[in-house]
């Protein structure tokens, strides 16, 4: 099941890349597992035209956002749209990440 979700991740990220090189507009992918990042990586490094960056709020994040971008562009520039909050809760309440969505 994993070898055919990556593959399938495989080729729409082929076609992203394809889309940049083609147009010269950044695109923005949703975040990705590691070995998505490590093949979006991978494809990326064999092209001439386009650079990717991953964003995931902090540098040890797992799970990350990226910029597919054209390289003439500063990879530094390029905005993978990722905020961070902090929450603080006040007294002796406590919010797990699974309940963040029952606000």
């Amino acid at each position: 099941m994993v070898d055919r979700d990556l593959k399938e991740f495989t080729k729409r990220a082929k076609d992203m890349l394809s889309t940049v090189a083609f147009t010269d507009r950044v695109k923005l992918i949703d975040f990705l597992n590691i070995g998505e990042q490590s093949a979006l990586g991978l494809m990326a490094a064999k092209l001439d035209d386009v650079s990717v960056v991953f964003d995931g709020g902090f540098e040890s994040a797992e799970r990350k956002r990226a910029a597919i971008f054209p390289t003439f562009m500063v990879a530094d520039r390029v905005n993978t749209k990722v905020s961070i909050f902090k929450i603080e809760v006040i007294g002796s309440g406590e919010v797990t990440h699974s309940q963040s969505d029952q606000a």
